[in-house]
């Protein structure tokens, strides 16, 4: 976990570490994200088996959060056409997350339970998903497309 976490430094992404019931370790929480390698590899040496938490905001994206896996989802209760995204991935459970890219000076707030639609969130500023190779409740986030994310659209 601690070489996934490294790379995703690399890549400019702050994170920061989280326990398996998706807690963070940190006093903070996304607060503590950073890309500085020292800091996170004494974090992966203290919890090597710490999941990898991040914050969207930090790099100007939101995260689209799709709880596929629960009774009576459908697409089709999204509040409104989901753009495609080259940068998503898979929940651990089976959800979706789908990022985009914000405009500048765009912030999306993560306060949209329900707004979005039955089992769609939005997870921004002061918000976090955890990354892949994650795990959680017997399942591992996975990388279902890693390349540019699409701008959010107005609606």
């Amino acid at each position: 976990m601690k070489e996934e976490a490294l790379k995703y430094a690399r890549r400019g992404w702050a994170i920061f570490p989280c326990r398996g019931d998706k807690s963070p370790y940190t006093d903070h929480g996304f607060q503590d994200a950073t890309t500085d390698e020292k800091q996170l590899e004494d974090w992966w040496d203290e919890w090597p088996m710490a999941n990898i938490g991040w914050c969207p905001a930090d790099n100007d994206m939101v995260v689209v959060d799709v709880d596929a896996y629960k009774p009576g989802f459908s697409w089709d209760n999204a509040a409104c056409e989901l753009p495609h995204t080259n940068l998503r991935s898979t929940s651990a459970r089976g959800g979706a997350h789908l990022i985009y890219a914000l405009g500048e000076g765009e912030v999306a707030s993560s306060d949209s339970t329900g707004k979005l639609g039955k089992h769609f969130d939005c997870k921004s500023f002061g918000g976090y998903i955890l990354l892949p190779p994650s795990k959680f409740q017997g399942g591992t986030y996975t990388w279902e497309s890693e390349g540019q994310p699409a701008y959010r659209t107005d609606e």
